[in-house]
């Protein structure tokens, strides 16, 4: 195509050889092999060199559609090898999403307008095998360590508290243990919400049984249950604190040695991430 091309803006062969480092045997040949695939001339020769039949301009009116999206198409690739333009695919728990990691990658695209990020919320297990599999490009988990072919990096620590509604029996308390907790009845999360199935686990280690009141979606509907005086809860200090006072929730400190969380940015290894995954991981551990 490109020979095609030459030859025509040249309207000779041996101009179109030259401009494209090439024989004119060359040029010839290809030409007429073209010409003999499609079944249609594309040139007219003649002593002073070539000039373009109807059927080959319309060809090469085509062609500089194509190349001009051929080179779109490099410049595009071009610009997602440099990180200036992609697609990251992130995977947070909710606690992170109700906290200020939306407006940390809201900031990032402002300043990457070319890249699109796209969030879910899952699991720290799904998450993790979806960054295993490719799925997804980078995930937010707690300190549960990932497969070993996969990548941490320290993002945020967060604080598990309790909530109890005004006038509850343990409101003076400073503190409490889940043990303290175990006869209570809970406001949780859905059953493969990773911190409940770790309450569930610790309760069970010592011989007792989580009291499960309600489940539900959102920690906004966990916080308006406990405060009517439905049950208690235990929910990362994030997702309390700023609702605390308006909804009447007093807050404890959970006496645990786990109720400190790390939370981490788990990426596959370097050579197989994209340069927007990159650019956004380097701009969310800043």
């Amino acid at each position: 195509m490109r020979i095609v091309l030459a030859a025509a803006e040249e309207q000779s062969f041996a101009g179109a050889a030259q401009r494209e480092n090439t024989s004119l045997s060359a040029v010839s040949r290809r030409v007429a092999e073209l010409e003999q695939r499609v079944g249609i001339a594309l040139f007219d020769r003649h002593d002073r060199g070539v000039a373009l039949t109807d059927a080959g301009a319309r060809f090469v009116e085509q062609l500089y559609d194509v190349f001009e999206r051929l080179e779109l198409i490099a410049l595009d690739l071009e610009a997602v090898g440099k990180g200036t333009r992609g697609l990251v695919r992130i995977s947070a728990p909710m606690s992170a999403i109700s906290g200020d990691l939306p407006a940390r990658i809201a900031d990032f695209m402002r300043k990457h307008p070319g890249i699109e990020v796209q969030i879910t919320e899952e699991t720290a297990v799904a998450a993790i095998h979806g960054v295993t599999v490719g799925d997804i490009d980078m995930a937010l988990i707690p300190g549960s360590p990932p497969p070993p072919n996969l990548l941490l990096f320290p993002w945020s620590e967060d604080e598990l508290v309790v909530i109890l509604p005004k006038g509850h029996a343990l409101a003076g308390r400073e503190a409490v243990t889940l043990e303290d907790l175990a006869d209570e009845p809970f406001i949780c999360m859905p059953r493969d919400s990773g911190l409940f199935a770790m309450y569930r686990q610790k309760l069970s280690a010592v011989g007792r049984k989580m009291k499960e009141r309600a489940l539900t979606t959102s920690f906004e509907s966990i916080r308006r249950m406990v405060s009517e005086g439905l049950g208690i809860s235990i929910l990362p200090g994030t997702t309390v604190h700023p609702y605390a006072e308006k909804l009447g929730l007093v807050v404890l400190r959970l006496d645990e040695s786990w109720s400190k969380r790390p939370h981490f940015f788990c990426t596959r290894e370097a050579d197989r991430c994209s340069a927007a995954t990159k650019a956004l991981l380097a701009h969310l551990t800043a």
